[in-house]
């Protein structure tokens, strides 16, 4: 990997039209304001850009346009994970053959494998691709939890880069910091433990509240990064209530209606989900966030 895999990686939404086609002049500011914000990289086609409904065609068309417009200012990772290992092979392949600096591999969902069927299957997609791969354990969402010590297994391999660990467990971090390999990342994947999981030992974050405020992020992982522990400590508290509304409801619906509010994408998500109704508490708690935060009026 050209750049350490560390710091700010903003998991990006999918902006669509109204017709629920990519809205590729909305990408195309999603990704420059990140850019500018200074993140460390873009997460494109995973959980939060709604990667489980993008056509393959789509899936090409938004990697190559990342890739193209952010590949030399920051990292970008595809999500690529499906619950069959065929399908995933495919997808890593794909971003690997697009230029992408790594693939991010959720745990496959609904299958509920054992820990020997996570290690096997992540074992031959190591060995029959040949990006880096990142773990992605979310058992909120697949109903299964990747153990530290099943995750020490598949980091034996040289290519498996580090994990995007969303189970809510900062005391995890460090086994997992024990067990594995040097050099193995492991980075947040719940917003609000993204401090108490620097302070355990973690690498950084693959954020959804980086889609709204992505400038006040990177300063927490700059601040922490100079030995400001206080002030990072300090951006971290001002930012729990834009991290609590973007998961009031189910993400993205909530990061999409807060860029909707902010002028910069069409209010458009794909069934299954659907956006927030404006008139519910959720909708008034995400305002909220934003104008908490200086980003609505």
């Amino acid at each position: 990997m050209r750049k350490r895999l560390a710091g700010v990686l903003t998991a990006l939404i999918t902006p669509f039209k109204a017709d629920g086609e990519v809205d590729g002049a909305a990408l195309g500011r999603l990704v420059e304001r990140q850019v500018e914000a200074g993140v460390d990289g873009l997460v494109v086609c995973a959980t939060t850009g709604e990667g489980s409904t993008l056509t393959a065609g789509e899936r090409r068309e938004i990697i190559t346009f990342c890739v193209r417009e952010a590949g030399k200012a920051c990292l970008i990772v595809a999500g690529t994970g499906t619950n069959s290992l065929p399908s995933t092979i495919e997808n890593t392949k794909a971003a690997q053959d697009l230029g992408c600096d790594a693939a991010l591999v959720v745990t496959p969902y609904y299958n509920k494998p054992t820990p020997e069927g996570l290690v096997r299957y992540y074992a031959q997609l190591l060995d029959r691709t040949s990006i880096p791969v990142i773990l992605y354990n979310v058992p909120s969402r697949t109903a299964v939890d990747m153990t530290p010590a099943t995750v020490a297994r598949v980091a034996s391999h040289e290519r498996c880069a580090g994990i995007k660990e969303a189970s809510g467990n900062v005391i995890r971090v460090l086994e997992l910091r024990r067990r594995t390999k040097e050099g193995f990342s492991i980075l947040s994947g719940d917003d609000a433990t993204f401090f108490p999981l620097l302070a355990c030992g973690g690498d950084g974050i693959i954020c959804t509240s980086s889609n709204v405020a992505p400038a006040d992020v990177v300063a927490l992982q700059r601040a922490w990064a100079e030995g400001n522990l206080a002030k990072a400590r300090d951006i971290h508290a001002s930012l729990l209530d834009l991290y609590a509304a973007m998961f009031v409801e189910t993400n993205p619906g909530p990061a999409k209606f807060a860029l909707a509010a902010m002028g910069l994408i069409e209010p458009s998500i794909r069934p299954p989900l659907v956006l927030p109704d404006p008139e519910s508490p959720a909708a008034k708690t995400i305002v909220s966030a934003l104008r908490g935060r200086g980003l609505l009026r």
